[in-house]
């Protein structure tokens, strides 16, 4: 794995597995010989890791434990000091994960509603830029489901494909002199003419956004519609002001920049503290119903 992130090869999950090892596998396991280690070993493990932790450990956390014995069991065929057959199986055990606290959609719509007023209050311009990304950040995590962290901080804008279909718009109900019924004050026609005379077309843009994401197990790609179309060119207009630079441009020139960058070309910081103190001042961090904290992992 060393050998692998010199080469600028490694995955993330490499550093899990390396504490793994460090913090677990050698403690408990670092005395034995690789050809040694049969089921009663794997047993004596189990119960010596649950003391290590001062609990049993969850499902998911098991689950990495016997993906890391397994890089190295291979490993060890490989370089002759065991064969297949003496690799023992391995049961993933443990306790079941809770489930994260989640938002209902009227506490979703308080998020993005409270946000803009929240990014004035920053007392910098510094943190005013952190926390319009935190906005651009969350909003199309609302809109993709990608996950939060790595996987969508490290989107650049050469990972980004879009393309926009027309919708005919549905007519609206106007009165005879062909104003919206529901505002007989407006002075605006419904309808629209060119310089010809010719009654302009209502139609609509209705994007689709593919965003290929890098995440822990495997490349994968998220999709996102109106709301990711309209953030993206909020970042480009912001960060790119000279009014040259279009999302158009960036995504079919393959630019390598990073997306999620303030105009200053900072980097989001702590997101998850920053994002804990926004639900905090808006009595948003704990799930009324079970008193759970809420996280960036909370389903929406």
């Amino acid at each position: 794995m060393d050998d692998k992130a010199k080469k600028g090869e490694a995955p993330v999950s490499y550093s899990v597995y390396k504490r793994i090892i460090d913090d677990f596998l050698i403690p408990c396991l670092g005395n034995k010989n690789i050809d040694k280690i049969d089921y009663a070993a794997l047993k004596q493990y189990e119960l010596d890791r649950a003391e290590l932790m001062g609990k049993e450990p969850a499902y998911s956390t098991v689950r990495k434990h016997n993906v890391t014995l397994n890089y190295i069991f291979e490993e060890a065929i490989i370089r002759g000091f065991m064969t297949r057959a003496m690799k023992p199986e391995l049961e993933t055990t443990g306790r079941k994960g809770e489930n994260y606290a989640t938002f209902s959609i009227k506490e979703v719509n308080a998020i993005l509603a409270n946000f803009p007023a929240w990014i004035l209050r920053g007392r910098s311009e510094a943190k005013r830029e952190q926390r319009e990304l935190l906005y651009d950040y969350v909003r199309i995590l609302i809109d993709t489901g990608a996950r939060p962290g790595k996987e969508l901080l490290n989107l650049q804008w050469k990972n980004i494909k879009y393309k926009t279909k027309i919708v005919d718009m549905q007519p609206q109900e106007t009165n005879a002199e062909g104003f919206l019924a529901e505002d007989e004050s407006s002075q605006k026609p419904i309808e629209e003419y060119d310089e010809e005379g010719n009654l302009i077309e209502q139609i609509e843009w209705q994007p689709t956004v593919t965003l290929s994401v890098y995440g822990k197990t495997k490349d994968r790609d998220a999709n996102g519609f109106d709301e990711t179309f309209k953030v993206l060119k909020e970042i480009v207009a912001r960060n790119y002001p000279d009014g040259k630079t279009t999302l158009k441009k960036l995504t079919e020139s393959n630019d390598p920049g990073y997306v999620f960058r303030t105009r200053s070309g900072g980097k989001l910081g702590t997101s998850h503290h920053m994002f804990d103190r926004f639900l905090d001042e808006h009595n948003l961090l704990r799930d009324p119903n079970s008193g759970k904290k809420r996280v960036f992992y909370t389903k929406i």
